[in-house]
């Protein structure tokens, strides 16, 4: 089987040898945004960005950009057979919230909408106007039912248009049950046992 030119990055933590997938069809030239992404995802720890050809090869394949593979680690895979907890990619005591926050979101694109915590209990309170009665927004501001007329164009009628298919079409009328054609089906026509 022919190898992609695609490939998986890993993020590994140095530590204890313990990774994590960054992405799972990568090019290269995507190498150092993976990295980026690496260390912001995992702030408390050392981490090194490993990558193997995807399909077809594994963690045991994996090689750092240095060039130096996964199974050279002094700690490779010993995240397997001890715990250690002074490796976590947060310090002692501080939340994942907190641990993540640090830097810059490098998610965020131009004209994202970011709602603060704030702005979210704002948002999910009922309003009420001006006699206390809660306002129920219209499930489609952008569909009207008629145009007021001051918003009407010289030429343009308002008036509404019945469908001429619906007005010429004749009413159907019931069919007599008993003269109806139904194909009958039953013990006659099941083979004999």
């Amino acid at each position: 089987m022919p190898l992609s030119g695609t490939y998986r990055t890993l993020c590994v933590r140095t530590c204890d040898g313990y990774y994590f997938p960054i992405s799972y069809s990568t090019v290269p030239g995507k190498f150092a945004e993976d990295e980026a992404l690496c260390r912001r995802l995992c702030p408390a720890a050392e981490v090194a960005l490993y990558s193997h050809r995807n399909p077809g090869e594994d963690i045991a394949r994996a090689v750092s950009s240095n060039g130096r593979a996964y199974s050279d680690l002094p700690t490779a895979f010993s995240y397997r057979k001890a715990y250690n907890a002074s490796c976590s990619c947060r310090a002692p005591g501080q939340s994942w919230e907190e641990a993540l926050r640090q830097g810059e979101d490098q998610t965020l694109e131009r004209g994202d909408i970011v709602v603060t915590e704030e702005r979210s209990r704002q948002m999910s309170q009922p309003r009420f106007d001006a006699q206390g009665k809660p306002v129920n927004p219209d499930p489609n501001p952008n569909l009207t039912r008629q145009a007021p007329p001051s918003s009407t164009k010289a030429g343009v009628s308002t008036t509404p248009v019945t469908p001429a298919a619906a007005a010429s079409t004749p009413e159907k009328t019931e069919e007599d049950p008993t003269k109806r054609k139904v194909r009958a089906v039953g013990p006659a026509f099941y083979p004999a046992r």
